[in-house]
């Protein structure tokens, strides 16, 4: 016997032996285990007492003899190791040792996962062997290596399966491995997305060990892109208003924020980007970043976890504060899941804090020097209202005339800053051409509801219409424009914007080639619009007279002219000279008439 025989053994190896030698007989057998020698084996039977009859000459030559040893006989050593030594001389020749080496490995151990891996996926550090830690968006491959330690009896089979994290398991799989001892076994499990859950699997040595409790396996999140889509949902809610600027977006007047919710209950979250920027007031466009790491924890105190798988955040809820002052305010968010799938949302709103400015404007219509607001011609207002969002609608046209003349408004012309928007200006023109009293002051808000300061009512006249001047004189002529009376001239005027200072009368007065003092014109009475003074003829003269008028505008009327006319209400008076009263005379007489051409022929009264 000669060499060295290995076996692995899950309990203690029986080893059934014979020794044999035909010819000169045996002469001596010696076993040793571990180096301690037996003297008896398994059975109880004596080695030392085989071995004296061996050499016993007066006993028959033992050619042939049968031993059950154990390694229970002796404690093993390391890890459950024996070296067993049999050594056999015959009697032809005692120094001629026959030996034979049997080492035994008892194995009670079963084989144990020493590495694990995901190949196409992340990993991150978990706390608890049940959360999750592999993450991708595609398939991937599970390599699991699987050990019976050096000294082991290698291993034999692998089984496996899959578990949801639902609980559903799929069909478990067995790998024959078949590995010699101290070789490790690697065994590669495809993984189809979408999968969540675990892999739970056992392994067997080459003498039986079977892990007592299945290995789990860190939890693995796999998630294409395409379920994605309906897996996960990201709402950006601004504030609610009732206004929007003229894209429809939401329209505020201050300050506001966005509202952000995310679930994504199946592959978690695990970073959130957002930002805000506007086309203007570029000095307030911000941005950010929210992590969450793999054990639950969000990096920014101000975003609130709303629910959780295990230590997946699957909700999420924050706010974005925005402060600008400018329209096309793009919020953006930008969502990443463990898988690493990207979904990203907009919103659009506008700020408007600037108030509208309204001014008013006229054309180079001078008025009256002292009548400062009447005007004697078409008078025209351009309007302009300085405003980003401006709505024609929110402003108000305050226009009032005293007698119903409606101003006309025409135009609609606006000019848009593309610098600044807040400065586009938005213009409209009121004519006012009819004969009124107008009233006019402008008010208004843009869309946000930002009021306009109101601007100064403005109260003016247009009066473009001449006054008319009618004078009437009474009477009744006895000879020619000869009047033996009393004579009364009536000055009417039709004028709505009446000035008594500014009707002005030029009369001539003589009498007897004398220039006298032309009569004064009376008070003026007043009905409406039509304005009425008389001038009383009361002394005996020759008279004649103009009437101009001008109302407050400057218009002026069309010159009254009234002819010469005489008013003489004294009787003749009729003196004879040349002859004398009550006298008698004969011869012819010749009388003098004193305010007459009047010859009187007296003839001598004879007594």
């Amino acid at each position: 016997m000669e060499g060295v025989t290995t076996y692995y053994e899950k309990q203690d190896e029986t080893i059934n032996f014979s020794i044999e030698q035909k010819k000169s007989g045996l002469n001596s057998v010696n076993v040793t285990i571990n180096g301690t020698s037996l003297t008896e084996d398994k059975n109880g039977k004596s080695l030392t007492d085989a071995n004296r009859i061996y050499k016993d000459v007066q006993q028959e030559m033992t050619t042939k003899d049968t031993f059950v040893i154990s390694t229970s006989q002796v404690s093993a050593v390391g890890d459950g190791d024996y070296e067993i030594k049999i050594a056999v001389t015959a009697n032809v020749d005692e120094k001629d040792v026959y030996t034979k080496t049997i080492h035994v490995h008892k194995e009670n151990q079963a084989p144990v996962v020493t590495d694990f891996q995901v190949i196409g996926a992340s990993k991150e550090t978990v706390s608890d062997t049940g959360n999750y830690g592999y993450y991708a968006n595609t398939d991937v491959t599970a390599e699991i290596t699987v050990s019976d330690g050096n000294t082991g009896a290698g291993i034999q089979s692998i089984s496996y399966h899959l578990t949801d994290a639902d609980g559903t398991e799929e069909k478990e799989v067995t790998v024959e491995c078949r590995k010699r001892p101290g070789e490790d076994a690697v065994i590669r499990i495809p993984i189809q997305a979408e999968f969540k859950g675990y892999i739970y699997l056992k392994a067997t040595d080459n003498v039986g060990n079977v892990s007592l409790d299945y290995y789990k396996s860190v939890g693995i999140l796999l998630e294409r892109s395409e379920a994605h889509e309906s897996n996960r949902n990201v709402v950006i809610e601004p504030e609610k208003t009732d206004t929007t600027d003229g894209k429809g977006n939401p329209l505020y007047a201050s300050d506001t924020s966005v509202a952000v919710n995310i679930e994504d209950p199946y592959a978690g979250i695990r970073t959130i980007e957002w930002s805000v920027n506007a086309p203007y007031d570029t000095g307030n466009n911000r941005n950010g970043i929210v992590t969450v790491d793999n054990n639950g924890a969000i990096s920014d105190e101000a975003w609130k976890i709303t629910t959780a798988d295990r230590n997946l955040v699957t909700g999420v809820s924050g706010q974005i504060p925005v402060f600008h002052n400018s329209n096309d305010i793009v919020v953006n968010v930008k969502v990443t899941d463990c898988a690493g799938n990207v979904t990203e949302k907009a919103v659009t709103i506008s700020i408007d804090k600037t108030a509208p400015e309204i001014s008013i404007s006229y054309n180079d219509i001078a008025p009256d020097s002292i009548y400062t607001s009447v005007y004697k011609d078409v008078r025209v207002a351009t309007v302009t209202v300085r405003e980003r969002n401006f709505e024609e609608n929110d402003i108000a046209w305050n226009l009032i005339s005293t007698h119903g003349a409606e101003a006309q408004i025409s135009g609609g012309t606006e000019y848009t800053e593309e610098g600044n928007p807040d400065n586009s200006v938005h213009m409209a023109t009121v004519t006012f051409a009819a004969d009124d009293d107008y009233r006019f002051s402008m008010s208004g808000r843009d869309r946000a509801g930002n009021n306009a300061t109101t601007f100064p009512e403005q109260t003016f006249t247009i009066d473009r219409t001449n006054p008319v001047i009618e004078v009437t004189m009474d009477g009744q002529a006895a000879n020619g424009n000869y009047y033996a009376q009393d004579r009364t001239a009536t000055i009417k005027v039709t004028e709505h914007n009446f000035d008594a200072g500014r009707i002005e009368v030029h009369g001539t007065a003589a009498d007897n080639g004398q220039t006298t003092v032309f009569p004064a014109l009376s008070g003026w009475t007043t009905d409406g619009d039509v304005h009425m003074a008389t001038i009383s003829f009361a002394v005996d003269g020759n008279y004649a007279f103009t009437v101009d008028a001008m109302d407050e505008a400057g218009n002026a009327a069309v010159q009254s002219s009234t002819s010469e006319f005489v008013i003489d209400k004294t009787e003749p008076v009729i003196e004879i000279s040349g002859i004398e009263n009550d006298s008698a005379n004969n011869d012819v007489v010749m009388p003098v008439p004193f305010n007459f051409q009047i010859q009187i022929i007296m003839k001598a009264l004879q007594p």
